[in-house]
Formats: structure tokens, C-alpha cells, sequence
């Protein structure tokens, strides 16, 4: 076996024992001296580079995930009507009527709302039998629409309405139809306010008497009466008028709705 010297003293050409640790190898080129330790620590650099790479649980922070959605929330409506909601410091009574009513339901009048109706609807029906009474032609003409003389057909002419109605009222029909004396009211047999408190029907026990007959004629009269111009008014003429201008036969559109 020979022996030389370098400058870094004598090496042996001989082979290294297993043990030895020989001159270290990086990508296939031999390193010497500090060069060898300097790649080593690199590549050990590099790979404990690759292992913090990958996700731990103990000294880091997970990233932070989007809050879930709260349990009661609801899609916005991406179209049509939106509904209403009440706001978030609505009182308990507030959301619970909210969440009875519906925003499609209408609202109904209170009691008091329809008795207020039904007693003035009363009353208007009361001033029509005592303007019947007296002939007054010009109450009866603000209490109906102004299409009640085409219905009644008053068979007294006169320049107004007025004047005709109340020159009709007691006609003596030539054909001898029975001859108008009076009204009796003798109260009300029912009277309904609709979901519309500003509408009536109303129906009355009524006695007829007549000036030729001795047996008066017993009957309900049918009276439909609305709010118009701010005042309860009868929608159309009842049976009561058409009695007292001598039309004995009532149309069939006298008991129909208006």
C-alpha cells in the first residue's frame, strides 16, 4: 500500500473501512472539506423545508373558515312581491299579528265600527219611509241615485226630479190599481254590514195601507244603502216607493243586489 503526502498531510491510497466516512456526494459531484459540510446542510434545509410544508395541529392557526349561516335564515327573493317583515325591535304582539296576518289577508271592520254602520244605515232607511210619508220629493231624490227615475218611471211629470216624485206619490191609476194612503214601519227584521262597512242591506217589516182597500198589504222590504257623498243613501228604490206611486207589480230587479 502507498503512501503520499498533500498539503493537508498523508493520504493512504488504500480503501476506507466501513466506518470511515468518505467525501460526500451531491447531484453526482464529490464535495471536499467545507464545501461537503455546506451542501449537506443545505439539502438537510431543504428537506425539513418540505416537512413544515405540510399542515400541523400543534403551532398553527388553522385558517379562519366562513361563519355558517344562521339556522332561521332565509333566501333573499330574487323576484316578485317581497313580503313583509317586522322589524327587529318590533314587539312580541307586533310579530305575532305579522305572522298571523298575512300580507294578502284585508282587514275587517271592528264591532263598533259595523254597529256605528248599521244605526245610520237605519236611520237613512227611516228618513226615506217618512219622506215617502210626506211626499217630499226632493229628500227622496238626494236619499236615491240619480238612476232611480228610470227604474220607478213616475208616471207625474214636473220640471226636477222633485217635483215628479213627489206629484207620484198617491197616483190613482186609472186601471185601478190599489191608491197609496201610508207607510207603516214596524222596524227592522235584519240588517248586515259587509266586509265593506260602507255598504248595507237592510230589510224592514213594513205595512202598506191604501186609501180603496180595507186589508192593508204585509210585506219585508229589501233596502240596499251605501255610503255616498260622505252620507248613508239607498243604492236603488225599494218596493216601499214603487207601492206609493201606484205600481202594484215589482220587478224582479227591486230584491236583486245593485
Amino acid at each position: 500500500m502507498l503512501a503520499r503526502s498533500g498539503p493537508h498531510g498523508t493520504e493512504s491510497g488504500a480503501p476506507q473501512a466501513a466506518g470511515d466516512r468518505g467525501p460526500a456526494i451531491v447531484d453526482g459531484v464529490r464535495a471536499r472539506g467545507p464545501t461537503t459540510i455546506l451542501l449537506v446542510l443545505v439539502a438537510l434545509l431543504i428537506g425539513c423545508g418540505d416537512e413544515d410544508a405540510a399542515p400541523t395541529t400543534e403551532g398553527r392557526r388553522a385558517p379562519a373558515s366562513a361563519a355558517p349561516a344562521p339556522a332561521d335564515a332565509t333566501p333573499e327573493p330574487t323576484g316578485g312581491a317581497r313580503e313583509s317583515s317586522p322589524q327587529p325591535g318590533a314587539s312580541p304582539e307586533a310579530r305575532q299579528a305579522d305572522e298571523t296576518n298575512g300580507p294578502q289577508d284585508r282587514a275587517t271592520p271592528s264591532t263598533v265600527v259595523k254597529d256605528r254602520a248599521a244605526n245610520e244605515a237605519e236611520g237613512a232607511y227611516i228618513a226615506y219611509v217618512d219622506a215617502i210619508n210626506e211626499r217630499d220629493g226632493v229628500t227622496l231624490c238626494e236619499l236615491l241615485p240619480s238612476t232611480a227615475e228610470r227604474e220607478l218611471r213616475p208616471p207625474a211629470g214636473g220640471n226636477s226630479c222633485a217635483e215628479r216624485l213627489g206629484k207620484s206619490i198617491g197616483h190613482a191609476d186609472p186601471r185601478g190599481y190599489p191608491v197609496w194612503s201610508r207607510t207603516v214601519f214596524n222596524g227592522v227584521e235584519s240588517l248586515s254590514i259587509g266586509d265593506d262597512p260602507s255598504t248595507a242591506r237592510l230589510t224592514a217589516a213594513i205595512v202598506t195601507e191604501f186609501q180603496d182597500r180595507d186589508e192593508p198589504s204585509v210585506e219585508s222590504d229589501i233596502a240596499y244603502l251605501e255610503i255616498r257623498g260622505g252620507e248613508w243613501r239607498l243604492a236603488k228604490p225599494t218596493g216601499a216607493l214603487y207601492r206609493a206611486i201606484g205600481r202594484p207589480e215589482l220587478p224582479p230587479t227591486v230584491i236583486a243586489p245593485p
